[in-house]
């Protein structure tokens, strides 16, 4: 055994000498250990930096150099004690040792002890060497620690000494005063008057950093990963900028031009090709072929019109190359196509090449290069705030709101204020949650104590009316709902007629338990059912069981029933006054508060997607990010939508300027989904870096225009006193025709989602504050201001009333009478509450009611909604009941802790009721915990019972919801996207009635059918929440790709209701096109979507209307090209979803008659 360490600690020892000779001195050969570890610690470090917000990600990855460093040395410093030690251990014997101290031994502790005395050169006195051998060994351990400070020194000096000798290499291409972000730009400096000037210079340089960085290198491999946290210092901005460099010159320019015949060109482009190598073998890089060079026919076709021919993105990359160069040099690249077509040839190869290389490095380094602007930046005059903080700091700053929007007569906010009021309105929007929360936990107090205080002066039982009557006031503080001010505060008093009756009741059933078992099935069963006659009643159903519920467990007696009456009379009061006097609902200041709360979402979900286009990934943590940006959004834009349909009466505002408002809102949230969508299919396609950095720099500076309109003249602000923010206009462009089509899209999306954030802007000022909307309106182009006002005039004649101005497609399928999903729903709720007290009466001998509030609770509208309600409130509850019953076990649970404890509890649950189950659930067990104690009901038998009868109400609700009239998830969504679809069709049919000669008095009825498409996508979104948790969700046919296309489709549909709207301004008649004939297509192949959603075989299809698009030079064909496009794109995105929902559906389908199509 002895032998087996001592060649044990050998191995050990010779691998860590051996791994530090070959990275400290070793010439292109990476130590075999530390190399791994490197590796493994940047695997590390990117695992948890890529799930990192970007502010602390730039952070986090400049500590990557340092921390490989001391790993590296700790691993060295470890392999040398460890070898030691082991040989040590393999010879220690009360011969070869002797010991001094009384903890002192000959164990392997005792050993690596010795070992690290040894190298540290201090010695020890517990363990003495006895023998020539050991003494020898430890001699020279004591010198080999002197020998490993030196190759550690080297090591250190020369990874720094790589890191600066990359510095250098970088600064060739990047000086402050430019900003530059291409190649072409950063030689601008060496061209005057066309011709180079010091441009050898410029090439020896680089060449001489290069030459030291790459020998650096190959020493000292770790320096590979090192990061800067800026974009301009980085080893993949140094490969772009080296290779865009050599291509410019070498192959820019025409053969023989003085710039192209540098004699430092071709070696300096060996050195970089040997470069590429080196990378290729220490990463092995998937190898792809190069591209087919184009015949030379095909060549110059392309280079005749590169913006149009975009069948070879590398021809047109060479074009726009030559172009640029062009414009440096003062000549015409392209004269001599014969030699322009030899330098394609030759640059092909070598541009593939370094395309490849540059987007490894990048994707291997998680590299995320913002280019924000390449044009000069000043310094001293910041005409561009956003581009000149990109330069100097790699980052673009946050806008500060007290530069842009505040009272004169007020002081400016503190950062803290600030920062509250971010937070709450990215949280809560409208803080209209904070407001119902502060509301119940004020009455709930309210009425407790005075009840308290009234029945203990009459000396009556006091504890258990008063706490009913708190608990009838906080839900009595939610139940205020209805379309006007009127009917909100009669619900709030009606409320207390139907719980005093079931109070009535249960007192007089109260000796009997199965009368009170029926009673609680038949209460839970009319108030699901109610949910059929609309909101009010629904809330006076769900307020009546949970508060018929309440008093169940407090023991409801005969004698009881005036003073638990009175108590839910004073509950419900309390609620009134608190709801309605004391703290009123303000619309026009929580509809102000909800925009803005919108707009900062929007900003804030910027963060995901740039990172989502830097590196050009849709990842599982991209993803997620972005989910999570986009349910926030969602939240807040249907929280403002409801706000908005309350129309004149509440939100006080003409319900004309509230329609054009929620056209502007959901414009806006489909310009994002598309966005997103676009983002999503940028990941999976070859972008080259350049062009992921100004995608991310367009996303960066949207994000930057987006914070100003947040706080820059929103209604009630100082309008457009302001001080400037620093921001230049923002200017549309067209993207580079050598970008593949992904990146377009994603160029375009930007555009439109700014363009749509702008239109909701002054849509909120014209409909909020319309002096302001006056004065912004003369800022806006004569096309727009004639837009805007035909937007707001044509909608001034829908009703005020909400979505009535066109009824809705028939919801097909859904059912009707007993079929229908109101009563499929109040049979399930009966079924599983009377299955939940069986089971509940069998595990609890007091007949207690938890698994019948489970049960109740747990349903949803469809198998899969309940499924994960269940598991939500389930963890909910029982962590609720663990942390509850702890405290309440615990010697704090006295009536000063309790008490403020229930009001938290109260707050917390109404605060989170509609955004979080899980976590009102956690603070609604925390609530019946406590109180349990407080009556003095707790046994540690009742928390057991309380966990077990809560999840056994669960499974009787997913078992009930799976077997009992079921609703299908997958049903459900068919239904209400066969719903979406058929109010697309109409959209279609009335947009293409309009350019057909149709009355100006459908439009108002076209803006509505938008409105109601509007609903429809966020019932869908919500139906499918269940299927976005299930396997195979991301897939090629599963729900995220359907889902996309829903977005896609609407979008498209409004899209096409501006460009017809735009067509018919501009003149564009019905004899233009077969208009009608076009939506008789297009509703062909809706109809057949629809068709294959209800089950059934798919009808005919129109094919060709998915492919037809015109093109045009004059306005009137230009304006007609984009109606055509949108409607082609909808018949696209149709027949893709057909394609998703009965697969093969396009292959066997015989075509219909197609209409007359230009």
């Amino acid at each position: 055994m002895d032998n087996l360490w001592l060649l044990l600690g050998i191995v050990v020892l010779t691998a860590a000498l051996l791994d530090v000779v070959l990275t400290a001195l070793d010439f292109d050969e990476d130590g075999f250990i530390s190399g791994r570890l490197s590796r493994g610690v940047w695997l590390v470090v990117r695992l948890f930096t890529r799930r990192m917000s970007r502010r602390w990600r730039r952070a986090v990855l400049r500590q990557v150099t340092w921390v490989h460093m001391v790993v590296i040395i700790i691993a060295w410093l470890l392999g040398i004690i460890v070898g030691f030690g082991l040989i040590y251990y393999g010879q220690m014997s009360r011969s070869a040792f002797s010991v001094s101290g009384t903890d002192a031994g000959l164990t392997l502790f005792d050993a690596l002890y010795f070992s690290a005395a040894q190298l540290s050169t201090v010695g020890g006195s517990a363990l003495t060497a006895e023998t020539d051998l050991l003494r020898f060994l430890s001699i020279a351990e004591t010198l080999s620690g002197v020998l490993l400070l030196s190759l550690i020194l080297t090591f250190l000096l020369g990874v720094f000494s790589v890191i600066s000798d990359l510095s250098a290499l970088c600064r060739y291409f990047f000086t402050a005063e430019r900003g530059a972000g291409s190649p072409v730009a950063s030689l601008a400096p060496f061209f005057r008057e066309g011709e180079p000037s010091g441009l050898d210079g410029h090439l020896d340089g680089i060449a001489g950093s290069f030459s030291s960085y790459v020998d650096g290198l190959r020493f000292h491999h770790s320096a590979y990963y090192f990061q800067s946290g800026q974009d301009q210092f980085a080893l993949p901005y140094a490969v772009r900028m080296l290779a865009g460099t050599l291509s410019a010159l070498r192959w820019g320019l025409p053969t023989g031009h003085p710039a192209a015949t540098e004699p430092g060109l071709v070696p300096l482009t060996f050195q970089f090709l040997e470069f590429e190598d080196y990378l290729e073998r220490m990463a092995t890089w998937r190898n792809v072929a190069v591209p087919e060079v184009v015949s030379r026919e095909e060549f110059e076709r392309i280079v005749g019109h590169p913006e149009r021919d975009t069948r070879d993105l590398w021809v047109t990359r060479f074009v726009e190359l030559n172009a640029a160069m062009g414009q440096l040099a003062r000549i015409d690249p392209l004269a001599d196509l014969d030699d322009a077509y030899q330098r394609y040839r030759q640059w092909l190869p070598f541009e593939f090449r370094a395309q490849r290389m540059t987007l490894a490095v990048s994707d291997d380094l998680d590299y995320q290069p913002v280019i924000v602007s390449d044009r000069p930046v000043s310094m001293l005059q910041a005409e561009d705030s956003v581009a000149l903080s990109s330069v100097q700091t790699g980052t673009v700053p946050d806008i500060d709101p007290r530069l842009l929007s505040v009272r004169a007569s007020r002081e400016p906010p503190t950062r803290r204020q600030l920062f509250a009021a971010r937070f709450l309105s990215l949280t809560d929007p409208g803080n209209a949650r904070l407001r119902a929360a502060t509301r119940a936990m004020l009455a709930a107090v309210a009425s407790a104590g005075a009840l308290y205080a009234v029945f203990d002066g009459l000396d009556r039982t006091s504890v258990e009316p008063a706490v009913f009557g708190g608990f009838v006031a906080m839900l009595s503080s939610g139940a205020a709902v209805g379309q006007t001010q009127r009917d909100r505060r009669i619900t709030s008093l009606v409320v207390a007629v139907p719980i005093s009756a079931l109070v009535l009741l249960g007192a007089l059933v109260s000796d009997s338990v199965w009368l009170t078992g029926v009673l609680v099935v038949a209460v839970a069963t009319l108030a699901v059912a109610a949910r059929r006659f609309g909101p009010r009643w629904s809330t006076l159903g769900q307020v009546s069981f949970m508060g018929y519920y309440f008093a169940l467990i407090l023991r409801l007696e005969p004698s009881d029933v005036l003073a638990y009456v009175a108590a839910a009379v004073v509950g419900v009061g309390a609620a009134f006054v608190f709801n309605h006097v004391l703290i009123p609902e303000r619309p026009p200041v929580v509809l102000r508060q909800g925009l803005e709360g919108y707009a900062r979402r929007m900003v804030s979900s910027m963060d995901a997607l740039l990172d989502a286009v830097s590196w050009a990934r849709w990842d599982r943590a991209v993803r997620t990010h972005v989910e999570v940006e986009l349910q926030q959004l969602r939240a807040h834009a249907t929280f403002v939508g409801g706000q908005l349909r309350q129309g004149e009466a509440t939100a006080g505002m003409p319900a004309g300027r509230a329609v054009a408002l929620r056209l502007r809102l959901f414009d806006s949230e489909l310009a994002l989904m598309s966005l997103v969508a676009s983002a999503r299919g940028l990941a999976g396609v070859t972008v080259s870096l350049e062009a992921r950095a100004r995608l991310a720099g367009r996303v960066d500076l949207l994000q930057a225009h987006l914070a100003e309109l947040t706080v820059a003249s929103l209604p009630g602000s100082d309008g457009g006193r302001r001080a400037p923010s620093g921001l230049a206009p923002w200017v549309d462009a067209d993207p580079p025709a050598a970008w593949p089509r992904a990146a377009r899209l994603v160029f375009e999306s930007v555009d439109e989602l700014h363009r749509s954030a702008v239109r909701l802007r002054d849509a909120a000022i014209a409909a909020m504050d319309p002096p302001v909307a006056e004065v912004a309106a003369t800022a806006q182009a004569e096309e727009e201001r004639e837009e805007e006002r035909q937007e707001v005039a044509d909608t001034t004649t829908i009703p005020a009333a909400g979505d009535t101005g066109v009824a809705a497609a028939p919801d097909a399928g859904r059912g009707s009478g007993l079929l229908a999903p109101a009563v499929r729903r109040a049979v399930q709720a009966g079924v599983a509450s009377a299955a939940s007290l069986l089971v509940g009466w069998l595990v609890s001998t007091t007949h207690q009611y938890w698994a019948t509030l489970s049960a109740f609770q747990v349903l949803g509208d469809t198998d899969g909604d309940t499924f994960v309600k269940g598991a939500r409130r389930v963890a909910g509850t029982v962590v609720g009941a663990a942390v509850g019953f702890g405290i309440a076990l615990s010697e704090a649970a006295i009536a000063p802790v309790i008490m403020p404890l229930l009001a938290l509890a109260v707050f917390a649950s109404v605060y989170y009721r509609q955004v979080s189950p899980a976590v009102a659930t956690f603070w609604t067990t925390m609530i019946f915990a406590l109180l349990y104690e407080y009556l003095g009901n707790l046994t540690t038998l009742a928390l057991a019972q309380r966990v077990a009868e809560t999840l056994l109400g669960a499974v009787i609700a997913l078992v009930v919801a799976y077997v009992v009239l079921p609703t299908r998830t997958r049903t459900v969504l068919d239904e209400n996207v066969s719903v979406l679809a058929r109010d697309i069709d109409a959209i279609v049919t009335a947009s293409m009635g309009r350019l057909a000669g149709a009355p100006p008095t459908a439009l108002p009825e076209l803006r509505q059918r938008v409105l109601t498409a509007s609903q429809d996508v966020r019932t869908v979104v919500a139906t499918a929440e269940p299927l976005r948790h299930a396997p195979g969700a991301l897939g090629p046919e599963g729900i995220e790709g359907r889902l996309t296309a829903v977005w896609a489709l609407t979008s498209h549909a409004r899209r096409l209701v501006r460009a017809a709207e735009r067509a018919i301004v501009t003149g564009v008649g019905p004899h233009d096109q077969d208009w009608r004939g076009m939506a008789r297509s297009t509703s062909t192949n809706i109809a057949a979507l629809t068709t294959a959603l209800d089950g059934r075989l798919p009808g005919p299809l129109v094919l060709e209307v998915a492919s037809f698009e015109m093109s045009g030079s004059g306005p009137t064909d230009r304006l007609m090209d984009d109606v055509m496009r949108e409607l082609t794109r909808i018949n696209q995105t149709v027949l893709a979803l057909l394609e998703l929902v009965s697969p093969g559906a396009l292959e066997g389908v015989a075509p219909a008659h197609a209409s007359t199509v230009a």
